[in-house]
């Protein structure tokens, strides 16, 4: 929808000119930071509430449709591209190719048969220091979902 993407661009651009950062607007709302950005990133619905709080925090000035969009339920991981071009995203695609069979085996191993939700799922990024500079440090936990044969 490209509405949507106009008001990512328009949260993008007053977050840049406010200078405020995603915890503070995660804090705001009352949201983990890996929900509150990808709500703003148009990847989750906000309440009305938040929505409400959105508006106020970033001073976006939203009209009713534009509450009301960033209220419905998003097309999730819809990226402009099949293949992601953009670095830092594009390395995660590149995890996924080096060890997506990996995590499969290690999960069915240890759960059987089934997914990880990124629906019931909690995401925390965190920096760390290490002698050869500072590290990223992603900590997934998302529930466990068994296929079932009916």
């Amino acid at each position: 929808m490209k509405m949507r993407a106009a008001l990512i661009e328009k949260i993008l651009i007053k977050k840049l000119e406010t200078n405020i950062k995603w915890q503070a607007i995660a804090d705001a709302l009352g949201l983990p930071l890996a929900k509150a950005t990808a709500a703003c990133l148009g990847q989750m619905p906000l309440s009305e509430l938040n929505v409400g709080k959105l508006d106020g925090l970033l001073s976006l000035g939203l009209t009713n449709t534009e509450k009301l969009i960033l209220q419905t339920s998003p097309d999730r991981g819809s990226l402009e591209a099949l293949i992601p071009t953009d670095p830092a995203v594009y390395r995660f695609y590149e995890f996924l190719l080096i060890y997506g069979s990996t995590l499969k085996q290690l999960i069915s191993e240890k759960f059987g048969d089934g997914v990880m939700s990124t629906t019931d799922f909690d995401l925390v990024v965190d920096k760390t220091e290490d002698a050869g500079g500072p590290r990223v440090r992603l900590q997934m936990t998302g529930k466990f979902m068994p296929f079932t044969m009916n």
